[in-house]
């Protein structure tokens, strides 16, 4: 069943599993928390294409977040 975090993005729970596909403080904040950060784009100057490779997407709310913050970056991602 779909429902929101405390950040107000979208996820999913499981009342069968009694068990989120994320925490409840959100997707996004999740995914900038344990997938963005740790990538430390800010590393790569603008304008530099990174490649990137991923498998089971599930509600692709990491996919968004990294879309959005190499955006931010300038930088051009090879998905």
């Amino acid at each position: 069943m779909p429902r929101r975090g405390r950040d107000g993005s979208f996820s999913l729970y499981s009342r069968g599993c009694d068990e989120g596909f994320h925490s409840a403080a959100g997707a996004w904040r999740e995914a900038n928390e344990k997938f963005v950060v740790p990538a430390a784009l800010e590393r790569f100057a603008p304008g530099r294409e990174l490649v990137v490779a991923e498998v089971a997407v599930g509600t692709g709310t990491n996919t968004a977040a990294l879309l959005a913050a190499a955006t931010a970056a300038g930088l051009e991602l090879d998905w």
